[in-house]
């Protein structure tokens, strides 16, 4: 039987009913063990056949695959859905992940592509976004850090109001922080593309803040 790996930072999140699985849950001893190793480590055995080194890194970084999800406007009730397709994703594309990025980053940045793919599909009733976001890492730039704090609700509000087009690339560019040249590459578009929308999803998310700002203190 499969166990849950749970959001740590909500106590009762919506999408709890259809939280990730992966492997058996490790045991106490198993678990401490687990915690010893690092991100490449745990990788790497979950290639060799391991079937609990999934479950741990999971474990370990799902919040900030929430937050990268969330952070694309994946409604709360279609989270776990998508969620789970990204895990699946990473599992598959693991045997395939070259160490181009740091092993969170690629995880990070599958969620975050998986995400944006449901999301510009909703918005194209139903046609697939065309695999310029693809599902497996296209060589990911170098390492970046992915974001350890939630998105607050004010910004994740603001983020979800703004067309797609822009909403990737100021989540690329401003929260992620990769560089103009490197989201061209991602997307495959132009690099004065990306700063055009990039400028104009900025003043969108601003305008829509002191919106909201206003609404709350007329």
């Amino acid at each position: 039987m499969t166990a849950p790996v749970t959001d740590t930072q909500h106590s009762t999140p919506p999408h709890r009913a259809a939280a990730t699985t992966w492997g058996t849950a490790p045991s106490n001893a198993g678990d401490a063990a687990s915690a010893r190793r690092t991100d490449q480590e745990l990788l790497a055995e979950h290639i060799a056949g391991d079937p609990l080194a999934l479950h741990t890194l999971l474990a370990r970084h799902e919040v900030r695959m929430h937050w990268a999800e969330r952070a694309a406007g994946v409604p709360e009730n279609e989270l776990a859905d998508v969620h789970q397709e990204a895990v699946l994703k990473i599992h598959r594309c693991a045997a395939t992940f070259r160490h181009r990025s740091s092993v969170v980053t690629w995880m990070v940045t599958i969620a975050h592509r998986t995400a944006l793919n449901f999301v510009t599909a909703q918005h194209r009733r139903g046609h697939r976004h065309r695999e310029d976001i693809s599902d497996c890492e296209r060589d990911l730039p170098t390492t970046h850090a992915a974001p350890n704090r939630e998105l607050s609700v004010d910004l994740h509000n603001a983020l979800a109001s703004i067309p797609i087009l822009f909403r990737q690339t100021v989540v690329l560019r401003g929260m992620f922080g990769y560089s103009i040249s490197e989201i061209s590459a991602m997307l495959d578009v132009a690099p004065g593309t990306v700063k055009s929308r990039y400028s104009r999803g900025r003043r969108l998310l601003q305008d829509h803040l002191v919106l909201a700002d206003y609404a709350d203190h007329p």
